[in-house]
Protein backbone atom coordinates (compact mmCIF):
# COMPACT_ATOMS: atom_id res chain seq x y z
CA UNK A 1 0.00 0.00 0.00
CA UNK A 2 1.29 3.91 -1.24
CA UNK A 3 0.97 7.09 0.58
CA UNK A 4 -1.74 7.46 -2.21
CA UNK A 5 -3.62 4.93 -0.92
CA UNK A 6 -2.82 5.90 3.04
CA UNK A 7 -4.58 9.09 2.25
CA UNK A 8 -7.50 7.47 0.89
CA UNK A 9 -8.52 6.20 4.47
CA UNK A 10 -11.93 7.64 5.31
CA UNK A 11 -10.20 7.80 9.20
CA UNK A 12 -6.70 8.71 8.22
CA UNK A 13 -8.18 11.60 5.15
CA UNK A 14 -10.34 13.10 7.76
CA UNK A 15 -7.24 13.88 10.21
CA UNK A 16 -5.21 15.70 7.83
CA UNK A 17 -5.09 19.46 6.93
CA UNK A 18 -5.51 19.73 2.74
CA UNK A 19 -3.47 21.61 1.39
CA UNK A 20 -4.87 24.97 0.04
CA UNK A 21 -5.33 25.41 -3.87
CA UNK A 22 -2.45 27.18 -5.18
CA UNK A 23 -2.67 29.01 -8.59
CA UNK A 24 1.26 27.64 -9.33
CA UNK A 25 0.81 24.59 -11.42
CA UNK A 26 4.19 23.33 -10.19
CA UNK A 27 5.13 22.93 -6.10
CA UNK A 28 8.71 21.80 -6.78
CA UNK A 29 11.93 21.15 -8.61
CA UNK A 30 10.21 17.92 -10.91
CA UNK A 31 7.49 19.20 -12.92
CA UNK A 32 7.18 15.82 -14.07
CA UNK A 33 6.43 14.46 -10.50
CA UNK A 34 2.93 14.53 -9.17
CA UNK A 35 1.94 14.89 -5.41
CA UNK A 36 -1.16 12.94 -5.28
CA UNK A 37 -1.84 15.34 -1.89
CA UNK A 38 -1.25 18.71 -3.19
CA UNK A 39 -2.83 17.51 -6.89
CA UNK A 40 -0.48 19.25 -8.29
CA UNK A 41 3.40 18.41 -10.03
CA UNK A 42 6.66 19.52 -8.74
CA UNK A 43 7.11 16.62 -6.60
CA UNK A 44 6.21 12.84 -5.61
CA UNK A 45 3.98 12.01 -2.98
CA UNK A 46 6.64 10.03 -1.34
CA UNK A 47 8.59 13.29 -1.41
CA UNK A 48 5.89 15.53 0.08
CA UNK A 49 7.27 17.04 3.45
CA UNK A 50 4.01 18.46 4.21
CA UNK A 51 2.28 15.12 4.27
CA UNK A 52 5.20 13.46 5.58
CA UNK A 53 5.03 16.20 8.89
CA UNK A 54 1.16 15.70 9.01
CA UNK A 55 1.95 12.00 9.30
CA UNK A 56 4.33 11.80 11.44
CA UNK A 57 2.23 14.02 13.76
CA UNK A 58 -0.61 11.11 13.44
CA UNK A 59 1.82 8.48 14.59
CA UNK A 60 3.09 10.29 17.46
CA UNK A 61 -0.53 11.06 18.12
CA UNK A 62 -1.25 7.62 18.05
CA UNK A 63 -4.02 7.99 15.68
CA UNK A 64 -2.12 5.54 12.69
CA UNK A 65 -1.51 2.78 15.16
CA UNK A 66 -4.33 0.54 13.98
CA UNK A 67 -2.64 0.42 10.91
CA UNK A 68 0.56 0.48 11.52
CA UNK A 69 0.27 -3.01 13.80
CA UNK A 70 -1.91 -4.59 10.93
CA UNK A 71 0.81 -3.61 8.91
CA UNK A 72 3.07 -5.37 10.86
CA UNK A 73 1.25 -8.56 11.52
CA UNK A 74 0.80 -9.23 8.18
CA UNK A 75 4.48 -8.52 7.45
CA UNK A 76 5.45 -11.23 10.10
CA UNK A 77 2.70 -13.27 9.22
CA UNK A 78 3.96 -13.24 5.09
CA UNK A 79 7.55 -14.31 6.07
CA UNK A 80 7.06 -17.38 7.95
Amino acid sequence: MGLADLIAIPNIATKLKVPEKTSDKVLGPKPDMWCEFHKSFGHSINLCLALGHQLAELVKRGFLKDYLLEKRTSQSSGSQ
